[in-house]
C-alpha cells in the first residue's frame, strides 16, 4: 500500500511532495524537476517524474564511475 492508496490521491500527493523535497532537495538537478513535481495534478504523473529523476541520477552516477 502506498500514500496514494492510504490517503487518497489528493492528500497522498501533498504528503508525497513534502517527502520528495526532504529526500531530494539537495540532489544535483532536482531544481529542474521541482516545479514539475510540485505542479503534478495526478499521482501517475508524480510517479513518472520521480522515476525520470531517479533515472537521471543513476545515469549521472554511472557516468562518473566509468
Amino acid at each position: 500500500q502506498n500514500l496514494y492508496d492510504f490517503y487518497g490521491e489528493n492528500q497522498g500527493m501533498r504528503i508525497a511532495r513534502k517527502h520528495i523535497n526532504w529526500q531530494l532537495g539537495n540532489e544535483q538537478g532536482y531544481a529542474e524537476y521541482k516545479a514539475l513535481l510540485m505542479s503534478a495534478v495526478k499521482a501517475v504523473d508524480q510517479k513518472r517524474l520521480i522515476n525520470q529523476f531517479y533515472n537521471q541520477l543513476q545515469a549521472a552516477y554511472f557516468a562518473r564511475a566509468c
